[in-house]
């Protein structure tokens, strides 16, 4: 773990409005929308005038020194590109290389010219920009790191990249001597950002997940603390993809074996940046009808397995889900009405009664027992012997 610092199988319920909102869809296409972001308020603020050394790691040739023009651009390989006021520019000067073809994904460090006992300190920290240290005092990379503000979440810290006369190292700063680092007057510290994307839906942790150029779906979702047991359907799990492609894959509750090949039929699917894993729910909602003499009675909600489309509930628990039945249930001679028409008759007092299985838009009756209702014997016995003693008399 990177250190960081300054940083119910049965558902009961009538209203339809529920059905919308217990939809697979419905929660996929929610969890489409942005919900994470990074502020960058505090970043180095750019000026007209200004000095900037263009660092691009790994490609040397890339690396120039501009000068920012009155109108706020800097001309940058065939193109001029505003800079004052736009945010991050190591992001628009990325993505003019890609846009040229002439890199594919970049990492770009924009820096201005240090003054004397300065260092910049870059990239995804709080507060990009240059700091003066002092020429007696040691700074090491923690501290320098510290100056800028201290790391984002979606930070590489095993990949933090220093710059010193032109020569660049790769450090990892979960390492315990990253105090042993020095930083020297004129160097350029850059803490490289994690690609992102998202895992939704039936998992223990949803929200973003943070990577290297790519991330097996199965690491993904041990990063989202694995799907939920007995709700996540890791037969159906989709994907979507960047550019709006949608893709459903299959994998079992072992989901760290045996998945799928990727299209190529190179690998193990893999999640890219930006792209959306769901997990949808193992189960949708359809009703039932209970009916007759139970405590609550009308239709009531129940999950049915999409592998064969049957609700896993009986008729028992049906009756439970509409309160139970009372005093006056005829429990002898209960009625279910298939969906196609058919009526069949079941006495709870078997055992067997608790397999019958129904299924979605089925109806249960409890009828009524019959009984005697003494209150009427006994005014009709008086009306009966009044009249009688009236006659006689």
């Amino acid at each position: 773990m990177y250190d960081r610092f300054f940083d119910q199988p049965i558902l009961s319920y009538s209203n339809p409005i529920t059905l919308l909102l217990n939809s697979p869809v419905f929660h996929f296409l929610i969890f489409l929308l942005p919900i994470y972001s990074f502020s960058n308020s505090l970043t180095y603020q750019i000026k007209p005038n200004d000095q900037l050394q263009i660092v691009v790691v790994g490609s040397p040739d890339f690396n120039q020194t501009v000068t920012v023009q009155p109108d706020g651009k800097v001309s940058y390989f065939g193109g001029d590109i505003m800079v004052v006021g736009q945010g991050k520019s190591d992001l628009l000067i990325r993505d003019h290389l890609i846009q040229l073809g002439l890199l594919t994904n970049p990492v770009v460090m924009v820096a201005p010219i240090l003054k004397e006992n300065e260092i910049y300190v870059g990239g995804n920290v709080k507060n990009p920009g240059r700091y003066s240290i002092g020429l007696e005092d040691k700074t090491d990379l923690y501290r320098a790191i510290a100056l800028g503000g201290g790391t984002l979440i979606n930070s590489d810290l095993e990949s933090v990249i220093l710059i010193h006369k032109g020569k660049l190292s790769y450090h990892d700063f979960t390492e315990h001597d990253r105090e042993k680092i020095l930083v020297r007057s004129g160097d350029l510290v850059y803490v490289p950002l994690l690609e992102r994307a998202e895992v939704q839906g039936e998992v223990q942790n949803p929200g973003p997940v943070f990577f290297r150029q790519q991330i097996r779906i199965d690491q993904a979702l041990a990063k989202s603390g694995g799907p939920i047991h007995d709700k996540a359907d890791l037969h159906n799990c989709i994907i979507m993809r960047q550019n709006g492609k949608i893709e459903t894959i299959s994998a079992t509750e072992k989901f760290w074996q045996g998945l799928p090949l990727s299209d190529d039929g190179t690998g193990s699917v893999y999640l890219l940046p930006n792209d959306v894993l769901y997990i949808p729910n193992a189960f949708k909602i359809e009703p039932i009808y209970v009916l007759g003499r139970v405590n609550q009675p009308g239709p009531k909600l129940v999950r049915v397995t999409f592998e064969d489309n049957r609700a896993q509930v009986s008729v028992r628990q049906a009756i439970s889900l509409a309160g139970g039945i009372d005093q006056y249930a005829n429990r002898r001679k209960v009625l279910v009405y298939r969906k196609e028409g058919k009526t069949e008759m079941y006495d709870l007092r078997n055992q067997s009664s608790g397999q019958i299985w129904l299924y979605p838009g089925d109806t249960v009756e409890i009828p009524a027992k019959f009984q005697v209702n003494w209150s009427q014997v006994l005014s009709f016995i008086s009306v009966t012997t009044l009249i009688i003693n009236m006659i006689n008399n």
